[in-house]
């Protein structure tokens, strides 16, 4: 169980700090601009900085940490009409933008309106395989 936490923890990107406007903000993907500093909270995730604001997404999945990440795309942002947003499959329309919370999720127009779905189930990513244990026999 022990060695299981080790490799688990092993596998987790290193958080990225930054320092300045007398603040230490901690995460991913961090952006300082405006006086703020935000960071995403999982490596996946990503932040970006328009209109005199910063915004990160999407939000992390519960189970993150102990996920596979290789094949989970990072996330992008999007920005007009004065907003941001980010996540996956993003989508704009009349003033309105939308993100999808995960890789899955699509976003569209219906309407003159934009939405998304379907929404994420809360432990969306596959599990990272623990390493195989190697059992030795000996010849006697």
């Amino acid at each position: 169980m022990v060695q299981n936490l080790q490799a688990e923890a092993q596998n987790i990107p290193r958080v990225q700090c930054i320092s300045d406007y007398g603040q230490t903000i901690c995460g991913y993907n961090c952006v300082q601009s405006y006086g703020q500093i935000r960071c995403a909270d999982w490596p996946k995730g990503i932040c970006r900085a328009e209109y005199r604001k910063i915004v990160c997404g999407p939000p992390a999945p519960v189970n993150w940490p102990q996920a596979d990440l290789s094949s989970v795309p990072t996330a992008h942002c999007i920005a007009d009409y004065n907003q941001i947003a980010c996540g996956y499959n993003c989508a704009q329309s009349y003033g309105q933008i939308l993100c999808a919370d995960w890789p899955e999720g699509v976003c569209k127009v219906e309407y003159e309106n934009v939405v998304c779905g379907p929404p994420a189930p809360p432990m969306w990513l596959r599990p990272a395989q623990s390493p195989a244990r190697q059992t030795k026999f000996s010849d006697s």
